[in-house]
């Protein structure tokens, strides 16, 4: 009994051990709103630390896994230094574009880590940086935009005063990402007595800007534009108060602020076959009045400018043992207690020069561990305690609907799906290589045929023609890239020694005869490998990938040029990233895994949740209805839950596109009373916002000319605001008409009205309407306060220049033909011959039904400016009806008249002309006109065709 006892006591005893322990996991586990909260409250903190400056930590763990140490700086990629003896160091550790300030006599450092700048919403790290005065820095950041984020959007120039990680925005930059800017525009910058310098440089004009460092006042030079033989800019350095202007020519000039290029200091003498024959330079410092130039990343030498001449100064090939070739990164320079120091920055440290010995300086960093490092650590440790917390408590809790759904659908939807997208991640990215390779070359092919035959001769040596040719280069590479902006176009030529020449490129100003070093020569001649990523062909057979970054992809192709010499390659590069979007078999598999997770989601919510599935569908049978213009469309839901407010922000999205478009309509309706919408058709252009400075079509038109008669008369006796209102309110008629008749109004010019028509039938409709709405209605004219009102009206067809012109800040839609011209004639002759209008024989054989008009020959005419002889007829379907019998009972005998003058019988004409009775020539002028002009005609003169010497 006692050992029966001890075993029932013994299964107590666990029995409540085991329900303390449960009610204490419950009890841990069970209230997820503690676990929210906590992870609530580390987020907050994680933020606020976000805004603290951290650099020095990931650059610790990044060089020192964690522990402090100093670091010594081996390669340094920027050195710039200022007069009080600071320095800036930068270099690139992993993925952290790194920057050092010391001391450069007393070896105190200031700064060491990865400085980041705030602008607005943003984070940046500046990619360039230099010193300021004493221990300022200035550094510029770049913000990519584009669906590729390829391109540059905004530059922007930042400070940070006195050694502060705090950046304050000095000057912003914006770009048309349509320009595909790849590169900072920015060659370099530099700060001297207060004043920040640097130099936008772009294709077709450089500009100089001048910073005040205390004041933050932005100052810009005017536009630096290529000269009359198309040299241009190719690089900018700012010196102290200075730019030095390097040409496409090689001429070097070093001027002041917003000065001409006046002041030539050298001129470079290089070849393509020999690029060292004279220093291409593109680093420079000055101290103490001194010019010291240097070539980066290809040469280890420094030389003094001075008087056009260039002397080697230094030269680091020996002063050191490396283990492989020495080339200098940088160069700058201080004047600090009596002494000029040329600072040296290496692909192996810095070396200073004192204008007689080099000497090494090391550039070593203090990388310190913060706290801020060790709590980033434990926070996110117990972020993870806390999400394995919230999943204990899914499973511990009532199987509710929502839980069982989560339970469920969370393995089955993740699970395949992570297995599924690694193995299709893989095969994809295979293909995608493979692919990219594939149209890589074919790109290249097509590209290299298009280049056959260029003529090279003028980049033999850097001369007058050089700049022009360049630009042209450029220009043709640019239009290769008509698949935005995923290839880059250049064309390098090859030495007999293997090295290469860049003479075009694409995405950048271009450096004419630009040395870059050796090249790798391999297909049919033996192959000299000199750098990993660099190979040519010789022919186009293939492509190489980079073996260091499998996202690029070259392929070269030999040119085919004028002389046939075989050393001008076409190169293409291209990212293997910018294809993914392109490939509809991938999309298509991607949407297939999608597709079935969805639908198995959907199933088991329909089954589980059909109340939320129905209101999910009502906003989303809403939204395609605002998708599809309906913007009055509304969701009907009334609960305050998550859903109603969903809800709620559709029916707000839907009030505020409504207003939006309301606006953009009218917008556009008022920008077509500028330029006409007929344009934007005429041109093809789906929106009025497509229309582009020089955009041009040639088409067959009818064009109307109408002017008011005596109209400068009139208005010398009326007011400025008399003479607008006359003219509105006739504008006011006749623009209406023009519309009815399915013409549009082309442009108003001073008293005169320009019309276009599609048909001449619409613009005989509408000249004879307006005549008899403006000339003939008493009304018209007791409203404008005259006795009476006139007006002309010439008509002619044929082919006109439809398109935009103007500059780019000011652009105009208009009609460029002798047709316009011929039918202004023949409205000025309207005065002439008394009439009220006029069309010309082509516009009378495009009518569907000329005998449908009542129309009246006036015979061939030559009127004035126009060499062309046309055939001439009055419409008297717009005047009066008495005038109008009056002129067409003596039609025919006109026409006779008419006929026997151009036959040459001049005697005969003049006496039908004469014959022909009851004529007044106030209300018609044609037949005395006649008469008188045949009458005056000397034997001599030759021709028999009425020509008119004046308007």
């Amino acid at each position: 009994m006692k050992e029966a006892d001890t075993g029932a006591d013994n299964a107590k005893k666990k029995g409540k051990i085991r329900s303390t322990l449960k009610k204490i996991f419950f009890k841990v586990f069970g209230k997820a709103r503690w676990f929210l909260i906590f992870l609530a409250v580390l987020f907050f903190t994680y933020m606020i630390l976000g805004t603290t400056d951290k650099s020095g930590e990931k650059l610790t763990s990044l060089v020192t896994d964690g522990s402090s140490e100093d670091y010594a700086v081996k390669k340094v990629d920027y050195f710039k230094a200022n007069d009080d003896g600071y320095a800036l160091a930068y270099f690139v550790k992993g993925a952290y574009e790194v920057y050092g300030i010391k001391n450069i006599e007393t070896d105190e450092q200031v700064y060491a880590g990865v400085p980041v700048a705030k602008i607005g919403e943003k984070y940046y790290t500046p990619f360039y940086m230099i010193m300021g005065d004493k221990n300022d820095y200035y550094g510029l950041c770049l913000d990519y935009g584009g669906e590729d984020e390829a391109s540059v959007a905004d530059e922007y120039v930042v400070g940070y005063k006195n050694g502060k990680d705090s950046a304050e925005l000095l000057c912003h930059i914006k770009y048309d990402l349509a320009d595909r800017v790849r590169f900072s525009r920015i060659t370099s910058m530099n700060c001297y007595n207060g004043e920040l310098t640097f130099a936008v440089l772009a294709p077709e004009e450089t500009l100089l800007y001048s910073i005040n460092t205390e004041t933050s006042n932005v100052r810009i030079s005017k536009p630096y534009f290529p000269d009359a033989n198309g040299n241009y800019t190719d690089w900018v350095i700012p010196l102290d108060g200075k730019f030095l202007f390097m040409q496409s020519n090689g001429e070097v000039y070093l001027q002041n602020f917003d000065e001409p290029l006046t002041n030539l200091i050298y001129k470079i003498d290089a070849s393509a076959d020999n690029i060292e024959r004279d220093l291409y330079f593109d680093l420079a410092t000055m101290t103490n009045g001194k010019l010291f130039v240097a070539r980066s990343m290809y040469d280890d030498r420094v030389y003094c400018l001075e008087n056009q001449k260039m002397t080697l100064v230094a030269d680091l090939s020996g002063s050191k043992d490396y283990d492989g070739s020495r080339y200098i990164t940088d160069i700058s320079s201080y004047s600090y207690g009596g002494k000029d120091v040329v600072c040296i920055a290496t692909n192996n440290g810095v070396e200073l020069f004192d204008g007689e010995k080099l000497s090494e300086y090391g550039v070593t960093l203090h990388l310190e561990n913060h706290f801020y490092c060790v709590i980033e650590e434990i926070l996110l440790e117990l972020s993870v305690l806390c999400i394995l917390g919230l999943i204990i408590n899914l499973i511990i809790r009532k199987k509710t609907l929502l839980y069982k759904q989560i339970l469920i659908t969370v393995p089955v939807i993740v699970i395949p799906s992570i297995l599924g997208s690694m193995a299709l991640y893989s095969e994809i990215q295979e293909d995608n290589v493979t692919r990219s390779k594939q149209e890589v070359e074919q790109v290249c092919r097509v590209a290299t045929s298009s280049l056959e035959g260029f003529d090279f001769t003028d980049f033999k040596d850097l001369n007058q023609n050089v700049g022009i040719k360049t630009m042209e280069l450029s220009r043709k590479l640019r239009s290769f890239d008509t698949d935005d902006g995923r290839y880059v176009f250049s064309v390098i030529y090859v030495t007999d020694d293997a090295n290469a020449t860049v003479l075009g490129i694409s995405d950048r100003v271009t450096r004419p005869l630009y040395h870059v070093g050796p090249l790798m020569r391999s297909g049919n001649s033996e192959a000299a490998k000199t750098d990993e990523n660099f190979y040519l062909f010789e022919e186009v057979s293939g492509v190489m990938e980079d073996d260091s970054n499998t996202s690029r992809i070259y392929a070269y192709g030999v040119i085919k040029d004028s002389k046939d010499c075989g050393r001008y390659y076409l190169k293409v590069q291209t990212n293997t990233w910018n294809f993914w979007v392109m490939r509809r078999d991938w999309f298509t598999r991607i949407i297939q895994y999608i597709v079935v997770a969805i639908a198995a989601l959907i199933f088991i919510t329909v089954l589980t949740s059909l109340f939320i599935v129905r209101a999910i569908k009502k906003a989303t049978n809403t939204v395609v209805k605002i998708a599809g213009g309906d913007f009055s469309a509304r969701v009907k839901y009334k609960s305050k839950d998550e859903l109603g407010d969903i809800c709620s922000q559709v029916n707000t999205m839907a009030t505020s596109l409504e207003t939006m478009f309301e606006e953009k309509d009218r917008t556009e309706k008022f920008y077509y009373k500028f330029v006409p919408e007929q344009f934007r058709r005429f041109l093809n252009k789906d929106n009025f916002t497509d229309l582009q400075l020089g955009d041009a079509r040639s088409r067959e038109l009818t064009v109307l000319f109408c002017d008011i008669r005596s109209f400068s008369i009139n208005s010398e006796i009326m007011t400025a605001k008399e003479t607008f209102e006359f003219i509105n309110k006739v504008y006011g008629i006749a623009g209406p008409i023009v519309r009815q008749n399915n013409g549009f109004v082309d442009k108003y010019i001073g008293d005169a009205v320009m019309a276009l028509f599609e048909s001449a039938d619409d613009a005989v409709h509408c000249g004879i309407e307006m005549y008899k709405a403006i000339a003939l209605d008493p009304a018209m004219a007791e409203s404008l306060g005259v006795s009476a009102i006139n007006i002309g009206i010439g008509i002619h067809s044929g082919m006109a220049m439809v398109g935009i012109v103007g500059e780019t800040e000011r652009l105009s839609g208009t009609v460029i033909s002798d047709t316009v011209n011929l039918s202004s004639r023949l409205e000025s002759l309207t005065k002439q011959f008394k009439t009220g209008m006029l069309i010309s024989k082509d516009a009378v054989d495009r009518l569907a039904d000329s005998e449908a008009y009542d129309l009246r020959y006036l015979g061939i005419l030559q009127v004035a400016g126009v060499n062309e002889v046309k055939g001439v007829y009055e419409v008297l379907d717009c005047l009066p009806s008495e005038v109008r019998s009056a002129r067409a009972a003596h039609r025919d005998d006109l026409r006779e008249a008419i006929r026997l003058f151009h036959m040459g019988e001049r005697d005969e004409a003049v006496k039908k002309l004469s014959s022909i009775e009851s004529v007044d020539d106030e209300t018609d002028g044609v037949i005395k006109k006649y008469e008188n002009y045949i009458s005056e005609l000397s034997d001599e003169e030759k021709g028999n065709v009425f020509r008119f010497t004046r308007k």
